[in-house]
């Protein structure tokens, strides 16, 4: 099972202070409500993959270091299931589980570069 070290609404607040934003900024660029970004910095609720994917990508971060991840910040990092089974605990995740995560952060990486 992968093990939150940090909250998102704490994560998110740290991102966007680092990145020197604000949530309109992040409603601007992505279209998501203020009322639900307001949602997610008061820990309400949480966003689901694909707008977890635009608000990594609005403030230039790792989308699994959003989620309160045991990861680098920076979303160039290279991950592959051996660098993830390194912050996960691995003995509850299939080989095969690893190599969805190792995909999926590489397929938002993709998505940032276009």
């Amino acid at each position: 099972m992968v093990k939150r070290i940090v909250p998102f609404k704490d994560r998110f607040e740290e991102a966007l202070n680092n990145r020197d934003k604000k949530p309109i900024d992040i409603h601007n660029a992505t279209g998501i409500s203020q009322s639900t970004l307001s949602q997610y910095q008061s820990g309400y609720s949480e966003p689901k993959k694909e707008r977890l994917s635009l608000i990594a990508d609005v403030l230039s971060v790792n989308p699994a270091w959003l989620l309160g991840l045991d990861v680098p910040m920076d979303s160039s990092s290279a991950y592959t299931p051996t660098t993830i089974a390194a912050h996960l605990d691995a003995d509850d995740l299939t080989e095969d589980e690893l190599d969805d995560v190792a995909n999926y952060i590489e397929l938002v990486k993709k998505r940032r570069n276009r």
